[in-house]
């Protein structure tokens, strides 16, 4: 509730530090561009609050816990407050079929998650494209000594 809150630049009530329902205005209520609320799910875009502090104290509670569940549940909770989370669904023909699909989806995810972690190496298109005008100098000088 309080990343919501923080989120949407809203006061928590009813809480035991938040304030009473009874004393609610208008401004506790929060503002945003777009919100979509599902049986499910819930997603604001466009949040008018401040999230930077709340974003700051689950990094620090992830880096203290110690529980793999928790750690996991933490990471979810991060990956919603800076808006980098997707929901990937497969499908298929056959189970097989779906099964090699999602197989793939998760070589490309790991080769997303590795690119980010250690660096990505340019291939060698471009690598060329970057000294293709120091080549066109080496040939223009070769050309003058040839002729």
């Amino acid at each position: 509730m309080r990343d919501f809150a923080a989120l949407t630049n809203a006061t928590v009530l009813g809480l035991e530090d938040g304030k009473k329902i009874e004393l609610a205005e208008v401004e506790d209520t929060g503002t945003c561009d777009n919100i979509i609320i599902a049986r499910d799910s819930t997603i604001v875009s466009g949040g008018h609050g401040d999230i930077t502090s709340r974003i700051d104290e689950v990094k620090a509670l992830l880096d203290q816990e110690q529980d793999t569940f928790r750690k996991e549940k933490l990471k979810s909770r991060l990956g919603k407050l800076t808006g980098k989370i997707a929901n990937i669904k497969v499908g298929g023909a056959s189970s097989t079929e779906q099964t090699e699909i999602k197989y793939r989806i998760e070589d490309a995810l790991n080769s997303t998650k590795s690119a980010i972690e250690d660096g990505i190496v340019e291939g060698a298109g471009t690598a060329l494209l970057r000294c293709a005008s120091s080549l066109d100098k080496i040939v223009s000088v070769n050309r003058e000594f040839d002729a």
